[in-house]
């Protein structure tokens, strides 16, 4: 004769219970969201407070410096350290507001190897190094010093929609990054 299987057995929480669990997740889901927003907007006011310190650096050393008929001429008459640090961030906030396309286009890629050297001055070396590649894809003879050489040499560059290796997507005409 073969054994009957017993009935599986279904335990019931008390509704207390029930209650205090769903209490805990929706309660713990809120304080990690908490917790989650407090150190985002810490992040962002440490970041904030560190570009707020290196603005007003690079406006106090960009005073004389915004005006001037040749940028490259009156940083090579600045203090190695400031012409190095106000060529970054002014190469850096070109790159972060239109990519390497504002870069190579606008006057400001008449510093790009000043970048290079002040960022190897720092030993940033990455920063260096991702400069270096840009300028040797976008331009595989060289990054001409001179903005309207640049331009010349982009038009052949924006043809081809990308790097030649395909790291960089370039703009089309309009500024659009063509979709992958």
């Amino acid at each position: 004769m073969q054994k009957a299987m017993p009935a599986a057995v279904t335990y019931h929480a008390p509704a207390r219970v029930t209650a205090r669990r769903a209490w805990v997740r929706v309660h713990s889901r809120a304080l990690a969201q908490a917790i989650t927003l407090t150190r985002v907007a810490w992040h962002a006011r440490a970041v904030a407070d560190r570009f707020a310190e290196i603005d007003s650096v690079y406006q106090a050393i960009g005073a004389g410096l915004f005006d001037s008929d040749d940028l490259h001429q009156a940083l090579n008459a600045r203090d190695p350290d400031e012409a190095a640090f106000f060529s970054l961030v002014l190469v850096g906030s070109e790159i972060d507001n239109g990519g390497f396309a504002q870069l190579f286009t606008n006057s400001t890629g008449d510093l790009y190897a000043d970048a290079i050297a002040g960022a190897g001055r720092f030993d940033l070396n990455e920063h260096a190094r991702l400069l270096r590649d840009a300028g040797r894809d976008f331009f595989p003879g060289g990054v001409a010093a001179d903005q309207w050489a640049r331009l010349k040499r982009w038009e052949a560059v924006a043809e081809r929609r990308s790097s030649p290796d395909g790291r960089w997507p370039v703009p089309d005409a309009a500024g659009e990054i063509p979709a992958s």
